[in-house]
């Protein structure tokens, strides 16, 4: 079947709607992305021709924007350019804790990067959770008994049981955490495709959380646009171990998602997926 690419199709048969990826929906993103491909290439012939050693200032002020949320507002020397949301993840993970640390995760999560984090030598404790999210007193009792380094948690529409933490669970979170001296990651990738207007969880412990985002499910996946918002002390040892997991952020591919988040492009495109993504759940 010319219309299937190994177990996927890659139109919907008729009469069918997709369901069978957490990309963002295709809707017209491929003339936008080359167009900005166009004209990068044209504009900056010499660094495509080279490695990508200083970044430049717009690629900072692109993450600022994009992880912006409500009144979460991330500055310039927190951020961290990455090859995409994942990547960002692991990058705080290798850069802040060391081989045979405890992590935190919830039972149901995001399981590529408890095994990714398995990968690198760090082990896993689980917390428990109700329909309301992430237990905080289980989370305390976690901290006590395993002196976790980290906690990976997704509060805003939650991969993949969609739960959303209350401001009162984020608030118990935060000081467990504070507590115990746990640091946060907080992937927003897909707070960013609703309007949940609870703080983030990096408003409630801003010396400790690590916000990751980026626009793999409201924009493309394909152009694995991401970035990170730390505490400036973290910024350099997180960007050097990425440059080391990942042999380096390419600046085509860097260029091309800043372009599109501070040209507003990246904005439309979010919001013509949300309707979209709004379609397939009505």
């Amino acid at each position: 079947d010319p219309h299937v690419e190994g177990t996927r199709y890659i139109d919907a048969p008729r009469g069918k709607l997709r369901f069978d990826s957490t990309a963002a929906p295709d809707i017209g993103q491929g003339a936008i992305v080359a167009d900005v491909l166009s004209r990068t290439t044209q504009d900056h012939p010499y660094e495509i021709s080279s490695y990508t050693r200083d970044f430049p200032d717009r690629w900072f002020e692109a993450g600022c924007s994009w992880l912006s949320r409500n009144s979460f507002r991330p500055s310039p020397d927190g951020i961290v350019p990455t090859l995409g949301t994942h990547a960002a993840v692991m990058a705080a993970i290798a850069a802040l804790t060391t081989p045979g640390d405890y992590i935190v995760f919830e039972h149901l999560t995001y399981s590529q990067i408890s095994r990714s984090a398995g990968l690198i030598g760090r082990r896993t404790a689980l917390v428990t959770s109700d329909d309301e999210g992430l237990d905080p007193e289980d989370f305390e009792r976690v901290c006590a008994q395993k002196h976790p380094k980290m906690m990976f948690l997704m509060p805003t529409a939650k991969n993949p049981t969609l739960v959303t933490l209350s401001a009162t669970r984020r608030e118990a979170i935060a000081r467990v955490a504070r507590e115990y001296n746990v640091i946060l990651i907080e992937d927003d990738l897909y707070g960013d495709l609703t309007d949940d207007p609870t703080p983030l969880l990096a408003e409630y412990a801003p010396e400790r959380t690590i916000v990751a985002g980026g626009l793999s499910k409201s924009v493309a996946a394909g152009v694995r646009g991401g970035w990170l918002a730390c505490p400036p002390a973290y910024r350099h040892r997180i960007r050097v171990a990425h440059k080391m997991l990942t042999g380096g952020l390419p600046f085509l591919l860097a260029e091309v998602c800043s372009r599109l988040v501070l040209s507003g492009q990246a904005s439309e495109m979010r919001n013509r997926s949300i309707v979209e993504i709004n379609t397939r759940i009505a």
